[in-house]
């Protein structure tokens, strides 16, 4: 994305400018010094300024993505964003003298036409993970703090159908914006109006704390570590007044009343009310009556205005640019209901930036509890630890209540569940090496959405250069985990992204049923093991990312011994050892979450020059991840011509301005393929990109195609068939094959309306 440095603008000529300016110095000219009056800001000067980046920019966002710390970039497609693994519950935005190519080391934002900057090292801050003890009624959307694990446990035990013990929580984060007086009861300004900033000068001027509570600072309920500071503005100098209000980032104005108003920006992360993904952190929903930032469709889930209260409103509901009560919609953010009581204007904004998956503090069991973090005990030291599947266990885990308490070792043997913490003299307990309060950049515990969109609006150029990053495999996608059992794989509720953790079962579903630790399923797949055995090579459910570690048992889970499978990176899949029919073995291994998902055929913004993309190639930078995505199914072809790009000779759109193969046109053809003939029995896809429109929103669709060859041709017509979702045709051998249309997840940015 094109990021630039933003320009204030300057005051507007005319007769209405002026006389307002004129009835603003007239209002403060009793108690302002000149030199002092002439250095601020008024009413009709700011607006106008915000007028001006109204029209500058599409929508509200990231006018600045800052740059990052090298190595630990959350997102290979957008910079700004890193983890700090040593800072509990953290994620860090900017940095001096980073990475990414931004051309400022520090973030940037446009709400509503009010710009923030943010600091470098600017800390976004998350509650403590899920510990066993807090339950969501999943019917009326009341969340209770039990003061045990036990009691949790009991309270869904005791109504299981409406209440869960939250152990799988997705928070999101994002910015509240609003406007608010200053004035001798309300004395503190802000650094750039951050509340929340803890900068010790402002302007050069040393900073001091408020005496207003830790609530109207908090990030988070709860939250007491984010108080910020400032300066009490009248007392001040006149000299130091004029340094703040000629800092126009401090977003310091006059209302033509009089009244000193400063626009503030407060960090905030929502934790998930229970075991599920939000239900809506898209302020350009069209589609639900639910229109609300909200966790789900439930009153006590909709996310509150805070502005200028020193707590969350009770009736400032966070509205959709389409409900009915949004007032005063503004592309790209939430707008809080009634917010007369929280904001001088009436004006209160959330933009939400994206969504983490978390960990929790119970011990990890690849079935019970797969988002758990610790192990199950440890013996005497931190160098004798104890997984789920250790002998050294006398008691082996049957549920996840097991899970958060602890576990009998027998003798002088002594327990620990209290671990699997950042700075915790354990070892790390799960095989993907997360603790449950660090946020990592993909997969379980860590970033899900990224939803940090530009607040310009996205070109070709931009659209070509996402293109590209989803066909070599680095624009990250997120979908939702798989829960298993001996007859299905029915998704979870919950979502990861980028990179992600996989558990696959090999064994055949009447071992399985006899096996406790496998008999009430686990979260990832089945690989179904031959009844007669002594099967010895195995494909992999997923395009695995990573070397699968595994585990064996030969007794049905009585006891486990872990060993190094031989993997085959291009065909997917790992060689075992002839395992018998009674042999279980559990692989472990990273995925990619899927980038696309389906989606009706769109009108069409933009294409690019040789879009028509072909591959059977293996290899995530060539387009394996992306077929994954579109087709279900692992490409593996490691031989001759795997990858094509060919131009269209036709690209026939109707009068609703989509692409069409209907018969009354001259359809969608390319150049013919020249793909070789895939090793393997890879399969291939074919697919031709383009841009779309969707409410503002710039999303990249894909048209395409899966490819089979006979041993003598793919069969190929040269045409792309286009239909709504997902169908088949039969190509020109006869073979039934998909043909569909999908999506890319997240949107890459906003499309500026023409005037």
């Amino acid at each position: 994305m094109a990021f630039e440095t933003i320009s204030l603008g300057t005051q507007p000529a005319g007769t209405g400018g002026d006389t307002a300016r004129t009835a603003f110095e007239k209002v403060n000219r009793n108690f302002l010094a000149a030199d002092v009056l002439a250095a601020a800001m008024s009413q009709v000067k700011f607006e106008a300024i915000r007028d001006q980046n109204k029209e500058r920019y599409a929508a509200s966002g990231w006018v600045s993505l800052g740059n990052h710390e090298s190595g630990k970039q959350v997102n290979e497609c957008k910079p700004g964003l890193y983890t700090s693994l040593t800072t509990p519950n953290t994620l860090l935005i900017g940095k001096s003298g980073g990475v990414g190519g931004s051309k400022n080391d520090n973030a940037a934002l446009n709400m509503a036409g009010v710009l923030f900057h943010l600091p470098v090292g600017f800390s976004v801050k998350f509650s403590n993970a899920p510990d066993g003890k807090t339950t969501y009624n999943k019917s009326t959307g009341v969340i209770t703090n039990h003061a045990t694990v036990a009691a949790a446990f009991n309270a869904q035990a005791a109504d299981p159908t409406n209440v869960e013990v939250v152990t799988d929580r997705q928070d999101m984060w994002g910015f509240e914006a609003w406007l608010e007086e200053v004035s001798t009861t309300n004395p503190h300004i802000y650094p750039n109006g951050l509340p929340q900033s803890q900068a010790t000068t402002m302007d050069g001027i040393a900073t001091s704390a408020s005496a207003r509570p830790v609530t109207y600072y908090a990030v988070f309920d709860g939250d007491t570590g984010s108080k910020g500071k400032g300066l009490n503005f009248f007392a001040l100098t006149d000299a130091q007044k004029k340094k703040v209000l000629a800092n126009h980032k401090n977003n310091l104005y006059y209302l033509n009343d009089g009244r000193l108003v400063q626009w503030r920006l407060r960090q905030r992360t929502i934790a998930g009310a229970g075991n599920a993904n939000w239900y809506n952190v898209d302020s350009n929903n069209q589609i639900s009556s639910w229109n609300h930032l909200t966790f789900a469709p439930l009153a006590n889930t909709i996310v509150r205005g805070q502005g200028s209260g020193n707590t969350v409103g009770s009736t400032q509901y966070y509205d959709a640019l389409i409900h009915p009560n949004n007032t005063n919609p503004k592309l790209g953010v939430f707008t809080a209901r009634t917010p007369t009581v929280i904001s001088v204007n009436s004006e209160c904004y959330f933009l939400a930036c994206g969504t983490v998956n978390r960990l929790n503090q119970g011990a990890y069991h690849y079935s019970y509890n797969s988002s758990g973090s610790a192990a199950m005990a440890w013996i005497t030291t931190p160098a004798g630890q104890v997984q789920w599947f250790s002998a050294a266990l006398a008691k082996q885990a049957t549920n996840v209540v097991d899970c958060f308490n602890t576990f009998s070792l027998g003798g002088s043997k002594t327990e620990n569940t209290q671990a699997g913490a950042i700075g915790s003299i354990y070892p790390q307990a799960r095989p993907d090496g997360h603790f449950h309060d660090a946020i990592y950049a993909d997969g379980q515990g860590g970033v899900c959405r990224d939803m940090r969109y530009s607040a310009y609006g996205v070109d070709t150029v931009d659209f070509a250069e996402a293109d590209q990053k989803v066909k070599n495999g680095t624009y990250r996608g997120f979908e939702k985990t798989k829960l298993a059992t001996a007859l299905s794989s029915v998704d979870s509720n919950v979502s990861v992204g980028g990179s992600f953790h996989v558990t696959e079962v090999i064994a055949t579903n009447a071992v399985i049923n006899v096996t406790a630790a496998l008999s009430g399923g686990w979260s990832g797949f089945k690989n179904a093991q031959s009844p007669t055995g002594s099967i010895s090579v195995f494909e992999l459910s997923r395009d695995a990312v990573s070397t699968p570690t595994a585990l064996r048992s030969t007794n049905n889970g009585v006891s486990w011994s872990a060993f190094t499978p031989t993997f085959n990176a291009a065909n997917n899949s790992v060689t075992l050892t002839n395992e018998p029919a009674a042999n279980i073995v559990i692989l472990q291994y990273q995925a990619f979450a899927k980038q696309t998902e389906s989606a009706p055929n769109a009108a069409v913004a933009g294409l690019v020059p040789h879009n028509v993309f072909a591959s059977s190639d293996y290899r995530s930078e060539n387009g394996a991840l992306l077929g994954e995505s579109l087709i279900g199914k692992v490409l593996k072809n490691n031989t001759g011509v795997s990858v094509n790009n060919k131009s269209l000779l036709s690209c026939a759109i109707d009068s609703s301005g989509e692409l069409t193969s209907a018969s009354n046109f001259d359809g969608v053809t390319h150049q013919s393929l020249t793909l070789g003939s895939p090793a393997n029995n890879s399969p291939t896809f074919k697919a031709v990109s383009y841009l779309a429109n969707i409410n503002q929103q710039a999303v990249p669709h894909f048209a395409y195609t899966e490819l089979r060859h006979n041993g003598t041709s793919f069969g190929d017509d040269g045409k792309q068939t286009i239909v709504d979702n997902q169908s088949t045709k039969t190509d020109l051998n006869g073979n039934t094959v998909l043909v569909g249309t999908a999506k890319l997840k997240e949107p890459i940015g906003w499309i500026k309306n023409k005037v």
